[in-house]
């Protein structure tokens, strides 16, 4: 499944996010108090979560309602989207400042 066609649905969307945040299904199904089983029956969509089960995913993974949902910004990216270059900018943003440091110490 690409990324495009995971974030197509609810589940694709949960996937996603959990994957950015280098979880795993497990780990994510503790933390909202599920059974794994139940857990990843909502990434594949053969499950729907109550809304207090997405309002505790979204609390778990920092994120709001509507990057869940699926909703996109004023510019026309997903909030997953992003979101992403967000985590990726602050990445580089990471390496930048490691390597300054390296270079101060030499």
């Amino acid at each position: 499944m690409n990324k495009a066609a995971k974030a197509d649905t609810l589940g694709g969307r949960m996937r996603m996010v959990r994957e950015l945040n280098g979880l795993k299904q497990k780990e994510v199904a503790e933390y909202l108090h599920v059974d794994t089983n139940t857990y990843g029956n909502y990434e594949r969509n053969e499950r729907e979560p109550k809304i207090d089960m997405l309002s505790r995913f979204c609390d778990v993974m920092d994120i709001s309602l509507d990057d869940v949902a699926g909703r996109h910004t004023a510019h026309g990216k997903s909030v997953l989207e992003a979101l992403h270059e967000k985590l990726m900018s602050s990445c580089m943003l990471c390496e930048q400042e490691l390597e300054k440091q390296r270079g101060q110490a030499r």
